[in-house]
C-alpha cells in the first residue's frame, strides 16, 4: 500500500540566515556611516556640499532599503525572496567594485566588497538548491495527494467487498488485486 505522508518545505538554511544577519548588521552600521560620519570609513570625506550629501545620503538610503528587504525575507523565511534580495545586492556589489576601480578607490575596500560578493553568490547558489528541492517537494506533495486518494478508493472497495455475498466477494477480490497491481507499475 502507498504511504500517505506530506513533505514539509524547508526554509532558509541556517548558514545563509547567519550570513544574512551579518549583512543586516553591517548594513545598519554603513547606513549610519554614510548618513552621519563618512570619515569613519572614507578618510577625508565630508558631506558639506550638495553633491557629497546626495551621494552619501543616497547610498545610505540604498543600504537601508537593502537591509529592510533582507529583514523581510528572513521574517517570512522565504528562500525565493532572499535569493532575489541577494541577487540585487550582488549586482550592486559588482557595480561598487567597478566604480571603485574606475575612481581609484582603495584596494582594501574593493577586496572587501569582492569577498562579500563571492559570499553572496555562494548564498544564492545554496538558496537556488533549496528552491529546486522545494519545487520537487511540491511535486511529491501532489503525488502524495494522488496516492492518498487512491488509498482511500482502495479502502472503500475493501469495505464494500466485506458486505458482498461469498460468490461475488471472490470476483471483487480479483478486481481489487488487479487495481493494486496496476497502481504499482
Amino acid at each position: 500500500m502507498a504511504t500517505c505522508s506530506a513533505t514539509v518545505e524547508p526554509g532558509i538554511p541556517a548558514i545563509v540566515k547567519a550570513f544574512t544577519g551579518v549583512l543586516i548588521l553591517a548594513g545598519i552600521f554603513f547606513a549610519y556611516v554614510f548618513a552621519f560620519n563618512p570619515g569613519l570609513t572614507f578618510p577625508g570625506a565630508a558631506i558639506t556640499d550638495y553633491s557629497s550629501q546626495l551621494a552619501f545620503y543616497g547610498t545610505g538610503v540604498r543600504v537601508i532599503g537593502s537591509v529592510v528587504g533582507l529583514v523581510i525575507a528572513l521574517a517570512l523565511n522565504s528562500p525565493r525572496l532572499l535569493a532575489i534580495m541577494l541577487a540585487t545586492r550582488l549586482v550592486i556589489e559588482v557595480g561598487d567594485i567597478v566604480v571603485g576601480i574606475a575612481t581609484g578607490g582603495t584596494v582594501s575596500n574593493n577586496i572587501m566588497i569582492g569577498v562579500i560578493a563571492v559570499l553572496e553568490a555562494l548564498a544564492i547558489a545554496k538558496l537556488l538548491q533549496v528552491i529546486k528541492e522545494q519545487e520537487g517537494g511540491a511535486e511529491r506533495v501532489r503525488e502524495d495527494r494522488w496516492q492518498r486518494s487512491k488509498c482511500a478508493a482502495l479502502r472503500r472497495r475493501r469495505w464494500a467487498l466485506r458486505s458482498l455475498p461469498f460468490a461475488r466477494r471472490e470476483v471483487g477480490e480479483l478486481f481489487l488485486t488487479e487495481a493494486v497491481s496496476d497502481r504499482s507499475r
